[in-house]
């Protein structure tokens, strides 16, 4: 059995209690965990090969995965090579 319901993928800690306080009023019952990785995105911004934060990205979620039922990336940026999984 996995520890958490549901894991968040951040690209910024700023983000965390934003979420954490939705989680808290949507869905009190819920087993959550935050990570938050700003390296991602930076790298994403200074220019660097997608394929290579892609993979970055796509190793954090398989990480996250196990450990959570549900693992969710809350950054437009990056989301779209967690959904490339």
């Amino acid at each position: 059995m996995k520890p958490y319901d549901l894991y968040f993928l951040h690209t910024s800690p700023v983000h965390i209690p934003s979420f954490s306080e939705l989680i808290k009023e949507l869905a009190p019952d819920l087993n959550v965990a935050n990570f938050a990785d700003a390296e991602l995105l930076k790298r994403l911004v200074a220019g660097e090969d997608e394929s290579k934060v892609t993979k970055s990205v796509q190793d954090k979620v398989r990480e996250l995965s196990e450990q959570a039922k549900l693992v969710v990336c809350t950054c437009s940026s990056i989301g779209r090579f967690a959904e490339s999984l």
